[in-house]
C-alpha cells in the first residue's frame, strides 16, 4: 500500500498513469520529480517487478543457472532440473563454460551433453545446437558405457564422459523472465 501511494504521488508529478505494462518509473527526490525509462521486466499481480531469476539462481547473459550440491546420477539430475522448469546446462562458449565452472570449485559438475546412441554423436539434452566443446585430452572415451558428460573444475574446466550412474553436482539452466 505504501509503495502504491509513493508511485501515485510520483506519477502525479508527471501526469503519468502507471499500469502493469509501464516501462517508465517516476519518483520524488528532494521535492523534485524524477522519471526514468526502465528495462522491461515482468510485473506480478501486486504491482511489484519480478527479478529475472528466481531465488538461488544466478544470471549470466539471458539465462539463469542453479547448482545443486548433492552428487546424483544422470536421471536424478534430469529430474531435478525438470522440476525447476529447466534443463541440465548446455554450454555454448568459453565464457559460459568459465561461468558454469565458477559455480562449483574443486568438483565435478554434470552438464547436459549426452551420447545416447553409442555412435559418438553428442547432443545437448535441451535440443540446442552443439556449437562448442571443451573435451579434456583423450576424451570422450569408452563410448559404450560412458554416455553422460561432466565438467571438471579440477582440470582447467575441461569435459570428460562418465557412466550415467556416476554421481556429480547438477547445474540447471533456464531462460530469464521477460
Amino acid at each position: 500500500m505504501q509503495y502504491e501511494k509513493f508511485r501515485l504521488r510520483a506519477a502525479l508529478c508527471f501526469g503519468l498513469r502507471f499500469s502493469k505494462e509501464s516501462s517508465l518509473d517516476a519518483y520524488e527526490f528532494g521535492g523534485k520529480c524524477v522519471r526514468k525509462e526502465l528495462e522491461k521486466k515482468k510485473i506480478n499481480d501486486f504491482g511489484l517487478r519480478l527479478l529475472p531469476c528466481d531465488k538461488f539462481w544466478k544470471r549470466h547473459g539471458d539465462f539463469c543457472y542453479r547448482i545443486y550440491d548433492e552428487h546424483v546420477p544422470y536421471e536424478k539430475s534430469m529430474e531435478i532440473c525438470r522440476l525447476d522448469g529447466a534443463n541440465l546446462v548446455s554450454i555454448h562458449g568459453e565464457k559460459e563454460n568459465d561461468f558454469v565452472s565458477g559455480l562449483a570449485e574443486n568438483n565435478w559438475i554434470r552438464i547436459g551433453l549426452v551420447n545416447q546412441l553409442d555412435e559418438n554423436k553428442w547432443k545437448w539434452n535441451d535440443g540446442s545446437s552443439l556449437d562448442y566443446t571443451n573435451w579434456a585430452s583423450n576424451q570422450p572415451d569408452n563410448l559404450g558405457t560412458e554416455k553422460s558428460t561432466h565438467l571438471s573444475t579440477l582440470i582447467s574446466h575441461k569435459w570428460a564422459n562418465y557412466p550415467e550412474s556416476t554421481g556429480a553436482k547438477t547445474v540447471c539452466k533456464k531462460a530469464i523472465r521477460n
